[in-house]
């Protein structure tokens, strides 16, 4: 029994191994971010610099008759920031997973192969 545990070690290891590699082909993160969501966040950064811009021409000449004021301004950035922090995230969310996934598998992989070959020696040798 203890013999079968170091070739079984490096078996699951390679396979690991091979999973890390096959992993961003089989769940890429373009299904979980969309072309949709891509332009909607394009859209609020293109909306948050524009306010952003509006705000701080509303701060440094702030007129009664014209425009919009900068508190309903800041009111505005803030609520397409909060928007935009949230898509923002979930594209990040979305990009970095199967990376992490894939270098966990890789480094498990590496970890058994090396341990039961390791183990392998070991018994050779005893």
């Amino acid at each position: 029994m203890k013999s079968a545990i170091a070739p079984a070690a490096i078996a699951l290891g390679l396979l690991l191994l091979i999973a890390s590699l096959l992993w961003n082909f089989m769940f890429p993160a373009t299904k979980s971010w969309t072309e949709e969501k891509s332009v909607r966040l394009t859209e609020l950064g293109n909306q948050a610099t524009q306010t952003n811009l509006k705000l701080l021409k509303a701060k440094e000449r702030p007129s009664m008759h014209s425009g919009e004021s900068a508190a309903e301004l800041q009111d505005q950035f803030d609520k397409i920031s909060a928007e935009y922090k949230a898509l923002y995230d979930e594209f990040h969310n979305a990009s970095e997973s199967p990376k992490t996934i894939s270098t966990a598998l890789k480094w498990t992989g590496i970890g058994l192969t090396l341990l039961g070959g390791i183990a392998v020696l070991a018994t050779r040798d005893a």
